[in-house]
């Protein structure tokens, strides 16, 4: 039994070894086969596609120089731009100065322009042919100034302000500096106004504001990522007006990194009211975003994502994320850095990671029952803005306070841990800190393990002997 019990395991490991070979031997030739699919006509890189028709993947031509795309290649006829085929990766459109402006003319033949097909190119004008039917995210990312050839009655695209639109989508598909975003749109699609300053401004009562239409839905991933507003420096005010009804969802990074500067001379500052009907926020969404962020009572909202408020930051003073609704989750680092006034931490049930980390609070902490466990690091180093000391409640029906949960917090001591904590971390909280704890509880023998201060919730010191 035993002899053949060991020549199954060596059949079974000869078998695993001839199909690794096997997968290592056809995977091999498809690599090959992938790179020797790419074809090179003059300046241009290309695949040919199962219909025959070419699809440009790369362009070597010289920098500066305009772009003219020729229907055939090697007799292919050229049917679509693939995805960063004519991307500029030299190119920061955040932070370097722009590439000289070019001109491109893409052929009839074009059906689709993939994703992030021009990025960095700095395109002066370009034409959009009639077949043309879709247009990939992030196409035009850096050609702020680009002007569309394009005819009235294109069956997909339009033109509006300078903007570029999908009609069937009804989605803005790449905007332009200073052009109001029309009622009747429903979606801001990704990276539409990536970097592209005062993109969907307006002027309402004599002052700058970002006025979004009420039809729209959704706001895309990165859409207004990297994108400067600029109020009016005597009145020292600049906002967003948000009353859309309809608004469901924000993308990821939607609004990372967008400020309103020259807005806060009279202490005033960008303030979005996130408006009740929204029930997703994307990760990231205002990260680095300047500007106060309220989140209302009636909100559908029930989870902050990872990031999605964190490193909050203004050079004048606290900005500050207000948010009265009943949010059960909150992800990692979500509130990492930003100042905090009026949260609502009532209905949390989970906790995550570095959650806190850093953020400033004008309100004291309370960790609700339902709550069973306080992250790593969730509340570490968190203060008060004028540099008092806050309460920390730890609700009954708390189980675990991971590592470092409310490492460097100078709070109001004494702290008191519940009976149903079943785990805490050894450097759960700074050494100094004061417990009051129940008789005979986890928290009593771990404070005692741990040479922590405490006192017996409920219990006096007995004084008759001073009678006696």
């Amino acid at each position: 039994m035993t002899f053949k019990n060991e020549r199954g395991r060596k059949m079974k490991r000869v078998f695993c070894w001839l199909l690794i070979l096997t997968m290592i031997l056809t995977t091999i030739p498809a690599m090959a086969d992938s790179k020797a699919n790419v074809k090179t006509s003059g300046d241009y890189q290309y695949t040919v596609t199962g219909n025959g028709k070419a699809t440009i993947v790369g362009y070597t031509g010289e920098e500066g120089k305009d772009i003219i795309i020729p229907q055939m290649l090697d007799g292919y006829t050229v049917g679509a731009i693939g995805d960063n085929a004519f991307k500029n990766d030299r190119y920061d459109e955040v932070y370097d100065s722009k590439p000289d402006p070019i001109r491109v003319t893409i052929p009839e033949t074009v059906k689709t322009i993939g994703e992030f097909a021009f990025w960095g190119r700095n395109i002066m004008s370009i034409n959009l042919p009639d077949g043309l039917e879709e247009i990939g995210q992030g196409a035009f990312v850096s050609c702020n100034d680009i002007t569309y050839r394009i005819s009235s009655s294109h069956p997909v695209f339009a033109v509006i302000d300078g903007a570029l639109y999908n009609k069937q989508k009804k989605e803005l598909v790449y905007g332009k500096e200073g052009a109001t975003i029309p009622e009747g749109i429903v979606s801001i699609g990704n990276y539409a106004c990536y970097a592209v300053d005062n993109c969907g401004i307006t002027d309402e009562d004599y002052s700058p504001c970002f006025v979004l239409p009420l039809s729209i839905k959704k706001i895309g991933d990165y859409a207004f990522a990297y994108n400067s507003y600029f109020g009016d420096s005597t009145i020292g005010f600049a906002k967003i007006t948000w009353n859309n009804p309809n608004l469901i969802e924000i993308g990821d990074y939607a609004f990372f990194h967008t400020g309103f500067r020259d807005a806060i001379i009279f202490g005033g500052c960008m303030k979005i009211t996130l408006p009740d009907s929204v029930k997703q926020i994307g990760t990231a969404c205002f990260e680095s975003c300047a500007g106060d962020i309220i989140i209302g009572k009636n909100s559908s909202l029930r989870e902050i994502p990872e990031r999605a408020f964190a490193r909050q930051y203004d050079s004048y003073g606290a900005l500050i994320v207000s948010c009265d609704a009943p949010i059960a989750t909150i992800g990692k680092e979500a509130f990492s850095n930003a100042t905090i006034s009026g949260l609502n931490m009532k209905n949390i049930i989970t906790l995550e990671e570095s959650a806190f980390k850093n953020a400033r609070f004008f309100d004291d902490i309370e960790i609700p029952s339902e709550c069973k466990t306080v992250s790593r690091s969730a509340f570490a180093n968190c203060s008060f803005p004028d540099g008092t000391y806050f309460k920390i409640v730890i609700n009954n029906g708390v189980q675990i306070i991971e590592s470092g949960a409310f490492a460097n917090v100078e709070t109001e001591m004494p702290i008191q841990l519940p009976a149903s904590l079943t785990k805490i971390a050894q450097d759960a909280f700074p050494k100094e800190t004061a417990f009051t704890v129940e008789k005979g509880s986890y928290a009593q023998r771990w404070a005692e393990e741990n040479a922590y201060t405490y006192t017996i919730n409920g219990e006096q010191q007995n004084l008759d002997w001073l009678n006696n």
